[in-house]
Order: structure tokens, then sequence, then C-alpha cells
């Protein structure tokens, strides 16, 4: 495996090379003192990790990132720096890490060997968008939770997901989504308002191509995420052993389903 190290403060980045040296499954270090030194390098060479520090002169390290995005798509990105207020800067350009400094041998080990699990699902064609029906609904990126704006959009996606890839209406929606109210105006403005906050989440992880949108319709493409009650449905006999006899248990509407479900089991 080789790595690169990018950070403008000399002894920050002698101290990380030296645990990068020292970890087994790097075979090689390459530290860079500047951004742009590193860009340069990157046009003719390539690295499985870049461990980058943040705040850096000429370029910062989430622009950085972006442009070895950009140059090598299977590059992994770390972040080592000093504050916690780059975070979710850190997550929106899909970083695999994020290290406070200074760094540890426990804490880079525990990067590299969260990235070497997320390449062993690839190499296996698992994907990084996972939805967890059985028990309460859940949805994970790289595992972790997605969080929504509003929670109907993390229902609204949950309900999309129960319908396997069958485009759903406005009126659908809405009759599932606020039962108790009377279809109008109002409550189709808020589905729409719904819809867009879900679509932006997903996109922000990279993943907006899970939803497949018509007019007057929406749906998930179920091929773009892995999911247990599809693996249920198809048979998976590992999805039946961790159903226990909950479906979606905060939703009302997926109630009926645990009916279903024990019907399915008992054939599987």
């Amino acid at each position: 495996m080789r790595v690169i190290a990018v950070d403008d403060e000399p002894i920050s980045l002698d101290y990380l090379t030296l645990i990068l040296s020292d970890t087994p499954e790097i075979d090689e270090v390459v530290p860079f003192k500047s951004s742009k030194e590193a860009l340069s390098w990157l046009k003719d060479n390539h690295a499985d990790i870049a461990f980058l520090d943040i705040l850096m002169s000429y370029m910062d390290g989430l622009k950085l990132a972006e442009e070895i995005s950009n140059l090598q798509e299977d590059c992994h990105v770390v972040f080592v720096t000093g504050s916690t207020e780059f975070a979710l800067d850190a997550f929106k350009v899909h970083a695999a890490g994020y290290i406070l400094k200074p760094a540890s041998v426990e804490s880079v080990r525990k990067e590299i060997a969260y990235i070497e699990k997320l390449s062993s699902k690839a190499k296996h064609g698992l994907k990084p968008l996972r939805a967890q029906c059985f028990g309460n609904f859940d949805i994970f990126y790289k595992d972790v939770p997605l969080k929504f704006k509003y929670s109907k959009s993390k229902e609204l996606l949950a309900y999309l997901i129960h319908r396997r890839g069958v485009a759903v209406t406005v009126r659908e929606l809405v009759a599932v989504l606020y039962e108790d109210r009377k279809d109008s105006e109002s409550l189709q403005s808020q589905l729409r308002t719904l819809v867009s906050d879900l679509s932006h989440t997903l996109n922000e992880v990279g993943c907006g191509d899970v939803l497949s949108k018509a007019r007057g319709t929406i749906a998930v493409v179920p091929d773009k995420l892995s999911c247990d009650y599809f693996d249920y449905m198809a048979g998976s006999e590992e999805a039946a052993r961790t159903y226990m006899g909950e479906y979606m248990a905060q939703y009302v509407w997926a109630d009926y389903m645990a009916g279903r479900f024990d019907m399915k089991k008992n054939n599987i």
C-alpha cells in the first residue's frame, strides 16, 4: 500500500510520516510540504490513501481532497487536523477518516483498518449505502447513519424502500405520510420539501442515483443499495436469521408486513 502525507507544518509532517512508515500495511510513504507538490506528483503516480492536513496555504486540505478525487477516484482521503470544526465538511467530500492532531499509532491504524474493510467490500460488490429495515428503520452510508433535516424525509425513504422499486405517486405518499389529514396543495407542498431534503442528503454522499423520478412519481433503484429486507425477500437464509419479528417498527403503515414475513420465513 502506498500513501502520501501532506502538511505544511514540518514537525507535524515528520511525526505523521514516522507513524505511517512504521505501519505494517504500508509499503511506501511519500510526504509533501504543500498541496501543489502533492498534486504534481499524483498526476504521474498512484496513491492508495492520502493523509491531509486541512489548514494549509496555497490550497487547503478540503480543496486538495476534491482535486485528488478528480485525479484518482480510488484514493481514500483521511484528514489529520487540529480541530473538529471541519468534520461536516470532510463528510461532504467523502473522506474515509478524520484524525485529530497529534496523530497516534492507534488512530492511524484504526483508519487504515477501516479503509481495508471498505476496499474489501468494494471488491465483493457491496454497496456503500445500506438500509436496515428489521427492527427500526435506518439508512447508513459507509456504516454511518444518514441525518435528514426532517424526520419525515427518512420516513419517505423508508416507504420507497418498502415498495422495492415500484413508482409511487404523490397522492399515495401523501396518504401514507399524512394519513390523518386530507390531501391538499399544502400537504403536497410539504411533500415536495421532503423529496428535496431526501435528494439533497443522498447527493451529499454521492448516492443521488438511488432515487428515480418521473412526472408525478418517485421510486428507489433497488440495485443501488443493500438492504436486509431485499435480501430476505430474495430468500437469503442469512437475512432470515436477522428478522426477529419487527419490520420498520417506528412506522404504523409497516405493521401489516409482520404476518407476511413470518409466512416467508417458514419457507426459507
